[in-house]
């Protein structure tokens, strides 16, 4: 691994003057080519901002010829910076130099179809009954969000098969935990006798609570869904175990809260978490399967994909030592936005030329795509060995009272959360 400078820079600290000056000074002292220089942003206009006060530093000391070339410079966003990557080694991985790329909007709306397309009657039956069982659980996000994981880590559709047997494996020893599985047709039977006896015990003309009145009328609603010939949604039970009821009538409802808190054991309760897990990543690597068919017949690729070819093409030897002649730095911007694909990447690039990292877990915000602040504490980590990263200090965007009194509250809010001091107070 090459050196490796990392900056934590909160919002209005300078972040974009302080890379713009290191990179204009790496260039003006000899130790960096211009179009030697790899900068990932995630958004076109930082790139564009970051090369022109580069450029306008390096003409200030009449580097002129060194302002030109930085136009040969790969800089931009990551995919931009990974599509051009793509384009010069596009040979070693036997694909075109002209890669049709969807935009986002494209890959969504495919994505979605493809979702669609694998959903089957079979799959349709049980989406529908766990549907019915579980009334907040929607499986097909649940799928969707599972395949944006798998492809924001660079996991692919065989693999997901074994990742749901796993979440399956985690499910059950988390359900362990409260307790063994009991005898679900003893519990059936003890629960009704319990509801019964609740109904037959109280007496409303000794207590009138509206309480009282209402838990009556669930527990006759809870009767009769178990007496009917489909099984009633799990909600049921966990309203039944909290059960609200009248002073007067408390002692009667104790048997019932008692039962129906243990649903949680119930053996018919945990197989239909397992289906609903196993369905939910079936569903996703089906539909990356139906993606990547999809993407396949039409000769195009994605953003996501465009990160997995680029760190397949790092992986080559000769690939790597050419673009060890080739690149001298690499800048990280927003680095705490970096998704797990991404971050292998940048190791990947750290190992060809000196690398400067900068981020602010405070700013994350793309935690939806698998973005992950804790990956940020894990790279200092690691290649810091334990060292605090350089922090820029100052707010230049705020007046001190202002920067003062956020400091205040951001301190103790994030300290919670295991960020240092040093990296928040400004």
């Amino acid at each position: 691994m090459k050196p490796v400078q990392v900056i934590s820079a909160s919002a209005g600290s300078g972040k974009t003057s302080r890379l713009a000056r290191h990179l204009a000074e790496e260039i003006r002292e000899g130790r960096v080519r211009p179009e030697a220089v790899v900068a990932v942003t995630f958004t076109v206009k930082a790139a564009a901002e970051l090369a022109r006060r580069v450029r306008e530093e390096l003409l200030r000391y009449g580097k002129v010829d060194e302002a030109r070339r930085l136009g040969a410079a790969r800089i931009g966003t990551v995919h931009s910076v990974c599509g051009r990557l793509l384009s010069d080694f596009a040979f070693d991985l036997g694909l075109s130099p002209d890669l049709t790329v969807l935009d986002q909007e494209s890959a969504a709306a495919a994505l979605k179809r493809s979702l669609s397309s694998v959903v089957e009657r079979e799959d349709e039956e049980s989406l529908s009954e766990l549907q019915s069982l579980f009334a907040d659980l929607d499986l097909e996000e649940a799928a969707r969000r599972i395949q944006e994981a798998a492809r924001s880590n660079g996991v692919d559709a065989a693999t997901l098969y074994a990742s749901g047997e796993a979440s399956v494996a985690e499910l059950t020893k988390l359900l362990d935990g409260c307790g063994r599985e009991i005898d679900g047709a003893l519990w059936d039977a003890a629960l009704v006798a319990a509801l019964d006896t609740f109904l037959a015990s109280v007496d409303l003309d000794l207590d009138t609570t509206k309480a009282t009145k209402d838990a009556r009328a669930r527990v006759r609603s809870a009767l009769a869904a178990l007496r009917g010939t489909r099984r009633p949604a799990w909600q049921v039970f966990a309203g039944l175990a909290n059960l609200e009821t009248g002073k007067k009538s408390r002692e009667h409802a104790a048997p019932v809260q008692a039962l129906a808190a243990d649903h949680d054991r119930h053996p018919l309760f945990r197989s239909d978490l397992a289906r609903a897990t196993r369905l939910a990543f079936s569903l996703a690597a089906r539909s990356l399967s139906a993606y990547a068919d999809y993407k396949r017949e039409r000769g195009v690729v994605d953003f996501a994909d465009q990160e997995a070819l680029a760190l397949r093409l790092l992986e080559r030897p000769a690939v790597r030592e050419q673009l060890e002649a080739e690149i001298d730095l690499v800048l990280v911007d927003e680095f705490q936005d970096t998704s797990p694909l991404q971050l292998a990447l940048f190791l990947s690039l750290a190992r060809l030329a000196k690398s400067a990292w900068v981020g602010d877990q405070k700013q994350a915000i793309y935690g939806f795509r698998g973005a992950d602040p804790a990956l940020m504490d894990a790279a200092i980590e690691s290649l810091l060995g334990g060292d605090e990263p350089e922090t820029l200090p100052k707010s230049w965007r705020s007046r001190p009272a202002l920067v003062h009194v956020a400091s205040e509250l951001f301190v103790g809010a994030f300290g919670r959360q295991g960020l240092p001091e040093a990296r928040v107070r400004l």
